[in-house]
């Protein structure tokens, strides 16, 4: 009986994975499709039915929502509404300043910034996830991807002239904020969502390309799990335990603080 279900179970991932490559295979295929599209005389009429049907996905996104409390705990049901309810609930959640220490003052860089080179760019092109929800710019990372090495040089030399004028693209100063359920407590709560932001996947490129120069330049700490490459969570929760079981048995206090940050 065991046995037939490991067999079952594998033959099911087997499975599953098939799935997954025949789906990615379609998709690679219809983006490809679609972006030669856009290079026809029919562009216009292409663009104007892909914004339309963005809207309509965007649309359902908060019906999706349904419901949500406002901040007297009264329901609010109409759409409008809730949009609003959600605005003023992050404007006063994430506007709010805290007391902090100074930031010390170093000295600046003195000189010209390097240029960046094609093959910086591809290299931040080919860090960026496939089939990901895009910001407000609309514009996929998909579009470099499938773009090559002449999309990795249009960028370049459009990033060069960006830091050649020390100006970003307005578009960029903005984010899409898509609140995602935890999981857990009332889901009319506001409290009950984490907030996602959607930014511009050219902005994230371009973050990619001045996180590899600065990480040529700057050393972490031993112990250090965020922005560390493979090590996550996880990893912390690891070497938290065996602090805590180093200091059990020797007999000695261990004082642990935990901060969640909402």
């Amino acid at each position: 009986m065991r046995t037939r279900r490991v067999k079952a179970r594998d033959a099911c991932l087997v499975a599953k994975r098939e799935a997954k490559k025949c789906v990615a295979i379609a998709k690679s295929q219809h983006y490809k499709e679609l972006y030669d599209a856009l290079n026809t005389s029919e562009r216009e009429k292409l663009f104007y039915r892909l914004m339309q049907a963005r809207h309509r996905s965007a649309t359902m996104v908060t019906g999706h929502l349904g419901i949500i409390k406002a901040a007297n705990g009264n329901i609010l049901r109409g759409p409008n509404d809730v949009m609003e309810r959600w605005r003023q609930y992050f404007e006063q959640t994430f506007n709010e300043e805290l007391p902090h220490p100074p930031i010390p003052s170093v000295n600046t860089v003195q000189g010209p910034v390097l240029p960046l080179v094609p093959t910086e760019v591809s290299e931040g092109i080919r860090k960026m996830k496939a089939n990901k929800a895009t910001g407000p710019d609309d514009i996929p990372a998909d579009v470099w991807k499938l773009m090559g090495e002449s999309g990795a040089a249009w960028l370049s030399k459009f990033f060069n002239k960006m830091l050649a004028e020390s100006q970003t693209p307005e578009v960029w100063q903005m984010s899409t904020t898509v609140p995602v359920w935890k999981g857990k407590g009332d889901s009319a709560d506001c409290s009950s969502y984490r907030p996602i932001r959607l930014l511009c996947d050219t902005m994230k490129i371009f973050e990619c390309i001045l996180d590899s120069r600065l990480r040529a330049i700057v050393s972490t700490m031993a112990n250090q799990c965020g922005f560390v490459k493979d090590c996550g969570t996880i990893d912390a929760i690891h070497a938290a335990r065996l602090l805590v079981e180093r200091h059990l048995e020797k007999n000695r206090f261990v004082h642990p603080a935990f901060l969640d940050l909402e």
